[in-house]
């Protein structure tokens, strides 16, 4: 005979001793689910360790153009902190591959680890310095699975956490690299994304007695500025004249004439400023023209763009081996290392584009003539 007990209304009968028990098991799984850190809370501001140097997070952990043991290739700055426009506020690191080993820049606490918008899978790290002052650092674009480190983990300079990858918004593989700075708030109550940055070229050597980019005494015994132009005109008739003052303006005949010579034929004669015009608007690098344009000094900005373009279209000569230069040694002079991608940002800049002395022009061709820096160099 049909029963018109609706079913949702007829329950079994269950002892009350396994009902207490099925409860008690029901509230240990839903415990079990949560992250530790979450049920213990995180960690007070004093337990962030002291960070009493840092290293790069990829390639040789103290010179990042260099390739890290058991690795091929090292990594060049392909674009440097930019405040406005599009606000970049970091450094991109890359190689054009994937997989290379990401490590800790310093010792310190994680206080992040997911996905997170254009930033794809990140990590961010408090480090607290010497002086009580918490930085963090950022990590992003990590490629997906290959994180090692969970939000509370304890982390040493130099630690593997990630690997390379292209997750978020990325045209290609690289590293992006951020540092902020909290002062002495608590970085696990501070929105961290509201952080002043801090530029790891220009500031954090300021603050730290070893930088994430260590300065060479090689390179500055040498002069660093002398020492470009002489590597820059080695194997040219010029060798044999003065190389002339290295902090003097960098006028645009001259670094322009520079382009001249390593992008085309080598010429006994020295070419007139039309004609060196000219010749690079055919190879795709627009000069300034104008009065006295010839005499007026060039910026960073202008030499990198040039540069970077020239380097798009294959048309630098390499440098020799013996005159190559690294990327390191544009970051410690506050320099961005020009590269085939950034040919298509004719806009980029670094707040005022400063006017180049003579000694730095020249290490901004020798780098733009060594790219890509590689294993050897």
């Amino acid at each position: 005979m049909f029963d018109p007990t609706p079913l949702d209304r007829v329950r079994p009968r269950v002892p009350k001793g396994w009902m207490a028990l099925s409860l008690s098991l029901a509230i240990l799984l839903l415990a079990s689910a949560v992250p530790a850190q979450t049920l213990i809370g995180p960690p007070a501001p004093s337990d962030v360790p002291v960070a009493d140097h840092f290293v790069s997070p990829v390639g040789d952990p103290t010179d990042f153009s260099q390739p890290a043991p058991g690795e091929n290739h090292g990594y060049a700055i392909t674009r440097g902190v930019q405040r406005s426009h599009d606000r970049h506020l970091g450094l991109d690191l890359s190689n054009r591959s994937q997989g290379g080993e990401v490590r800790a820049p310093a010792d310190g606490v994680v206080i992040e680890s997911r996905r997170y918008g254009g930033w794809g899978q990140l990590l961010v790290i408090a480090h607290r310095l010497s002086s009580g002052e918490c930085v963090m650092s950022l990590l992003a674009h990590l490629k997906p699975g290959s994180v090692k480190v969970r939000p509370g983990d304890r982390v040493e300079a130099g630690q593997p956490l990630a690997s390379v990858g292209q997750s978020g918004r990325a045209s290609g593989p690289h590293l992006h690299f951020e540092l902020r700075e909290l002062g002495h708030a608590d970085p696990w109550r501070t929105l961290w994304e509201r952080s002043p940055v801090l530029d790891p070229l220009r500031l954090l050597g300021q603050r730290l007695a070893q930088t994430v980019f260590p300065r060479s005494t090689e390179i500055a015994s040498l002069g660093p500025g002398t020492e470009y132009l002489r590597r820059l005109s080695a194997g040219k008739a010029s060798r044999k004249r003065a190389l002339g003052n290295p902090d003097a303006p960098l006028t645009r005949l001259e670094f322009y004439s520079w382009l001249d010579a390593a992008s085309g034929k080598e010429r006994a004669s020295k070419p007139t400023w039309n004609r060196i015009r000219h010749r690079l608007a055919s190879r795709g690098v627009a000069v300034p023209g104008g009065k006295a344009t010839d005499a007026s000094p060039v910026s960073a900005e202008e030499a990198r763009v040039a540069l970077s373009r020239l380097l798009a279209a294959d048309r630098l000569s390499r440098v020799e081996d013996r005159n190559r230069v690294s990327a390191i040694e544009l970051s410690r002079r506050g320099l961005t290392t020009p590269s085939p991608s950034l040919s298509a940002e004719p806009g980029w800049t670094v707040g005022p584009s400063p006017a180049l002395t003579r000694g730095d022009g020249a290490l901004l061709v020798l780098a733009a003539r060594s790219w890509p820096f590689s294993a050897g160099r």
